[in-house]
């Protein structure tokens, strides 16, 4: 049978088969004094945890039997647990992102895999952006797409933060000669960078098409910028990345690493605040730096 987001799945994937874990998932039906609240009428499974102590799991299901929403080792705590998820996943995508204003969440199940995806739509329906680590991750990232359509003097400093990604850089050189910019040892703003720019490669059509491989698109982009540090000698890179036609941006920092990326990303801001300002601050922190 070809399944449908629809499809009511007995249980999930995930603990449908055993492993040296666990057992696999078996049919359970929880005692009818058992105060169901919001979950009355979601199906429900039990396995053997064999992890030392060995002891019984009850979980609890979505109402299409795709995705655990707890596990406990009574019913009437699994039943707390997944009253209390229902009751924090009918929060609007607003509660964690006031952009996200008109905005509702949603899910898939992936053909591939066993992890529910969940998503934020548009007033349009449109996704704006989703993750596999819940809801609120699934409105940082939507929030990330909907501030990069708008004009970023209007935005707060947190909200700054989310379309702008400093990253330190290393310029190699021989003697005098300098040879190109490369990310520095252990820079872990470049996790945040290639997060970014997947999240670019799934919202825009053209770069999808222009480059079918995520990776192969990410990797580009990564050299594209290295090459605009490395062709001059500031020790800031200011970068805008546009996409989805030139209506959505994010900035990138690429910054000497004897620059710390709080002071990098607060100098970026300060430019659009009050340029005089920044112009200060800058030489303060060059002169702290240096």
């Amino acid at each position: 049978m070809i399944e449908t987001p629809l499809t009511l799945r007995r249980h999930p994937l995930v603990v449908s088969t055993g492993s040296p874990f666990a057992s696999a998932a078996e049919d359970y039906t929880p005692p009818e004094r058992l105060n169901a609240g919001a979950i009355k009428g979601h199906p429900w499974g039990r396995r053997i945890c064999r992890v030392r102590p060995v002891a019984e799991q009850f979980m609890v299901y979505d109402a299409m039997g795709r995705n655990v929403l707890s596990t406990a080792p009574t019913p009437e705590l699994a039943a707390h647990l997944a009253c209390r998820r229902i009751a924090r996943e009918s929060l609007p995508p607003s509660t964690f992102r006031p952009v996200l204003e008109g905005c509702r969440f949603a899910s898939r199940a992936p053909d591939s895999g066993s992890i529910l995806v969940h998503q934020v739509l548009d007033e349009d329906g449109e996704v704006l952006g989703e993750s596999e680590f819940g809801r609120e991750d699934a409105s940082k990232a939507a929030a990330t797409m909907r501030l990069a359509e708008m004009e970023r003097k209007l935005l707060t400093f947190e909200e700054f933060e989310l379309i702008t990604v400093p990253v330190a850089i290393s310029r190699e050189s021989l003697g005098r000669k300098t040879y190109g910019a490369v990310f520095a040892a252990g820079e872990g703003g470049r996790h945040q960078l290639r997060a970014l720019m997947l999240a670019i490669w799934k919202a825009d059509p053209e770069a999808r098409a222009l480059q079918p491989n995520h990776q192969k698109f990410i990797a580009q982009r990564e050299i594209d910028l290295l090459q605009a540090a490395g062709s001059g000698n500031a020790s800031v890179c200011d970068v805008d990345v546009s996409f989805c036609g030139g209506t959505r941006s994010i900035k990138v920092l690429l910054h000497e690493d004897r620059m710390g990326a709080r002071t990098v990303m607060a100098m970026a801001f300060y430019q659009f605040r009050d340029p005089d300002e920044a112009r200060i601050q800058s030489q303060r922190n060059l002169r702290q730096v240096g």
